[in-house]
């Protein structure tokens, strides 16, 4: 299978959407079913602040295509009570700072949700801004555990890595028990630093012993320096968390150097361009991601004829998921913050990347898969396990 290619078929049940807010079950495949009119205006905008162009901006593009496809399905049904949706994009760059201005521009602007940022580094710094203009924030990819200290008006669609940082270190002491000297290498920003700290805490409980804990600066491309301490350390066995850019310059320079290693890492690795880019020396990698594996023939097929795709990558069915929870909020709620974030705290619903319900957080409840390069193609080996210790008394059986 292809390794971004979420809508492999792996279920019977073949859907774009099924939403449930209150005791009202709502479809979605091309329509959406006109519920009771809040107050709207002519057109309803949604602010989205993304990378667009920039390091991450791989990341940024995909999602606003699963993102404008929501919207063209959404306007195509007849919009939000009539209304049509625009989605009004600020391209951040990956820049905090510059995700602070735009999350206080949307609020000037009357406008009151926001989908983004990409990035947990650019969410984090928008958070409380959120919080505190009272405009809704629902980010479809940022995870660092911080977020969920936000429980009023901030949301996100993937779950925290509070979760997953403890499944990446048991998953690893359960895949490989032989390891004993592994390295530890990070990001250092608010993702990675908030997903190496829970994989730093819960490895050694399964018997595992980092030789070296290492940031990198995620500005920068030459990673000699980092390859040099690491072959020093001569690890058995290497975490990387990071993004896929990253990923790509750090493995390229660690065969260069004859690093031998068993390597393990988060869904930022996960892309068919890492394996292109890497060749025969990405054979094993094993990472993990969030669970995204129901499948829509209509959704692949309009993916394919809007963009000539032959691969979907795991942003897109997120952009997808989020707008789609975001617009039903609204034609439940109104063109409210107060009532939409109200309105997304009872939302149920089964679409591209599975069941999304939120907690008390805003966060939602967390489920992963586990993928390993296997013949130049990723291969999922585990689908919808929720790996985290506290969830699951014992993984693999």
């Amino acid at each position: 299978m292809k390794p971004g290619n979420i809508c492999e078929i792996l279920t019977p049940v073949n859907i774009a959407g099924l939403i449930i807010v209150g005791l009202v079950v709502f479809f979605s495949a091309y329509d959406i079913l006109i519920i009771e009119p809040g107050d709207y205006p002519d057109e309803i905008v949604i602010g989205a602040i993304l990378p667009l162009s920039g390091s991450l901006s791989n990341y940024g593009q995909e999602f606003k295509q699963g993102i404008d496809m929501a919207v063209d399905e959404i306007n195509g049904g007849g919009g939000i009570s009539g209304k049509m949706v625009e989605i009004d994009y600020f391209d951040n760059i990956g820049n905090p700072y510059m995700s602070k201005w735009a999350i206080n521009y949307y609020a000037d602007e009357g406008i009151p949700a926001v989908i983004g940022a990409v990035s947990s580094t650019a969410t984090v710094a928008i958070a409380p801004i959120a919080e505190e203009r009272g405009i809704v924030l629902i980010s479809p990819s940022a995870t660092n555990p911080a977020l969920s200290d936000y429980k009023n008006y901030v949301f996100r669609t993937i779950s925290s890595d509070k979760y997953q940082g403890r499944g990446i270190g048991k998953l690893l002491s359960v895949l490989h028990p032989e390891l004993n000297r592994v390295a530890l290498i990070y990001s250092d920003d608010d993702y990675g630093a908030g997903l190496s700290d829970s994989v730093f805490e819960t490895y050694p409980k399964y018997g595992g012993h980092f030789i070296l804990v290492e940031s990198f600066d995620p500005n920068i491309y030459d990673f000699s320096a980092l390859i040099e301490k690491i072959k020093g350390a001569d690890p058995d066995g290497i975490i990387l968390i990071g993004y896929y850019e990253q990923a790509v310059n750090i493995l390229k320079a660690a065969e260069d150097a004859e690093v031998d290693a068993v390597w393990f890492g988060s869904e930022g690795l996960i892309n068919d361009g890492l394996i292109e880019e890497i060749g025969d020396y990405s054979e094993g990698l094993t990472a993990t991601m969030q669970s995204s594996q129901i499948h829509s023939d209509a959704f692949e097929e309009r993916y394919y004829e809007k963009y000539g795709n032959d691969v979907i990558n795991w942003p897109v069915p997120y952009g997808y998921d989020t707008t789609k929870i975001l617009s039903e909020a609204i034609a439940d709620g109104g063109y409210d913050a107060g009532e939409i974030k109200d309105s997304l705290k009872e939302i149920r619903y089964l679409g591209l990347c599975g069941p999304r319900h939120f907690d008390e957080n805003g966060d939602i409840y967390p489920a992963y898969d586990v993928l390993t390069v296997t013949d130049g193609e990723w291969e999922r080996i585990k689908w919808g396990e929720i790996v985290s210790d506290e969830l699951k008394e014992t993984y693999g059986h």
